[in-house]
């Protein structure tokens, strides 16, 4: 399987330090990655319109964009982007948290922590797999990380991402077992929530309340399941 990541980093000596860890990582995991270099965040964001790249390094400390003005302008393109801040000033890894990184990766520590990040992204994406749907008279396929949720309405299922909706002949249930094991579960008898897209959970109203705001139902019958899936999610972060 091959993987595409991009770092942006002004510094070339730890962009190439890091770059071999990246490889010695991967290649433990029996995979291959493409590396892209940036110097500069606009450089980044620049290609980032017509590129997908599985996780973007970005060093905090650049000039003129800093690391986290770059992750924000990504954020808008792909609010789904696994962002990876480095830098060598460990004070600011708390600023860093209003962006949700994946993982941050202090320079002076390098090889250790590049090693840990491959090791969760593979375990993140071990919980991960692809839906097809219909898409303008076309087959395309979905990936679940980038599923909100299910919404069920008679025979039909409405699968709500972040680029669209897409409809499906199929029962609620059924789409349920589909997703068993991959950070989805049921939470109201009207949906399937993506654990990875709730902000938090309100059991005195008694709904799920999304990351973009949004508010959904939780069934009563449904509330302690979903509540200790949210859990082991969040413990596997």
């Amino acid at each position: 399987m091959m993987y595409s990541i991009a770092i942006c980093d002004d510094d070339n000596l730890i962009i190439e330090q890091i770059a071999d860890c990246l490889h010695k990582a991967f290649n433990q995991h029996n995979a291959e990655v493409i590396i892209d270099y940036y110097n500069s965040g606009d450089k980044l964001l620049l290609s980032i319109d017509n590129t997908k790249y599985d996780i973007i390094l970005l060093d905090i400390n650049m000039e003129p964009m800093d690391g986290f003005g770059v992750a924000g302008l990504i954020a808008v393109k792909d609010k789904n982007a696994k962002i990876v801040f480095v830098t060598s000033h460990e004070e600011v890894v708390y600023d860093s948290f209003d962006y949700r990184p994946f993982y941050f990766i202090r320079k002076s520590l390098y090889s250790s922590y590049v090693e840990r990040m491959v090791n969760k992204f593979f375990k993140i994406i071990s919980h991960e797999t692809d839906v097809l749907v219909e898409n303008h008279n076309s087959i395309i396929k979905v990936n679940s990380s980038d599923i909100e949720y299910a919404e069920s309405e008679d025979h039909y299922i409405t699968i709500h991402t972040h680029d669209g909706d897409y409809v499906l002949r199929k029962k609620l249930s059924d789409f349920e077992q589909e997703m068993s094991g991959f950070n989805m579960a049921r939470a109201h008898k009207k949906y399937v929530i993506n654990y990875q897209y709730v902000r938090k959970v309100d059991y005195v109203s008694g709904e799920v309340i999304m990351k973009d705001g949004k508010k959904l139902k939780l069934g009563r019958s449904y509330k302690d399941t979903f509540k200790k899936g949210l859990v082991q999610y969040h413990r596997t972060l």
